[in-house]
């Protein structure tokens, strides 16, 4: 999909944070790809791919080999170069990449398949990482069921439906530091919001 011209002043004012955090392509000196929202390396090529550019560029090309060059052998990525490998993390990463078209590559085959291989027992995906403690509430999964007909997901799904208007999503709050990109005001119909929830119906419908 290109770039539509309306978002042009958008690519160019996410591009101008590149640098932002010292070194180049939205990271830090030793490639913290999840640091700096929301001018990440992650969350910039999410808004940029949203917003038109191809997964071919050049510049997406490289963001892309930073976050493999973080792959590790067993299927998870390593997107801090200190602490611990959290589930969460590599879930954001390999939903990056397959929104760039490497669902096929090996790598993330193998990372599907820990996934598949290391669901708690709730059937989602839990981060040994107690921050704020521990209670009650951390002993249930915190990364994404499997399962769609989960009732947890489908509560929080007709909690989005209930926010259409018009057959479109509005954007309720923003990010001060966003408040320059076009296709993000507040209380605004959001062409890109709407379509992402359109593709959330559309995974929904059983094909079997």
């Amino acid at each position: 999909m290109p770039i539509n011209n309306k978002y042009h002043a958008d690519v160019e004012e996410i591009l101008s944070h590149r640098h932002d955090l010292d070194a180049d392509y939205w990271t830090t000196p030793d490639n913290r790809l999840l640091k700096g929202s929301p001018f990440s390396a992650y969350s910039c090529t999410l808004m940029l791919l949203d917003l038109g550019m191809e997964p071919s560029d050049p510049i997406l090309q490289t963001v892309s080999e930073l976050f493999f060059n973080t792959w590790k052998p067993d299927g998870r990525f390593k997107v801090y170069p200190k602490g611990g490998i959290l589930p969460c993390h590599t879930a954001y990463v390999v939903h990056l990449l397959c929104r760039m078209g490497y669902q096929a590559d090996e790598r993330i085959q193998k990372t599907f398949r820990y996934f598949l291989d290391t669901p708690y027992v709730d059937g989602g995906w839990r981060c040994n990482k107690f921050s704020y403690g521990r209670g009650p509430e951390t002993m249930f999964m915190c990364c994404l069921s499997m399962i769609r007909q989960d009732e947890r997901f489908l509560e929080a799904f007709v909690a989005l439906q209930d926010k259409l208007a018009g057959n479109q999503l509005t954007v309720e709050r923003i990010s001060p530091k966003l408040s320059k990109l076009t296709f993000y005001k507040k209380n605004q119909p959001s062409e890109i919001m709407t379509t992402r929830y359109q593709e959330i119906c559309m995974n929904l419908i059983d094909k079997s």
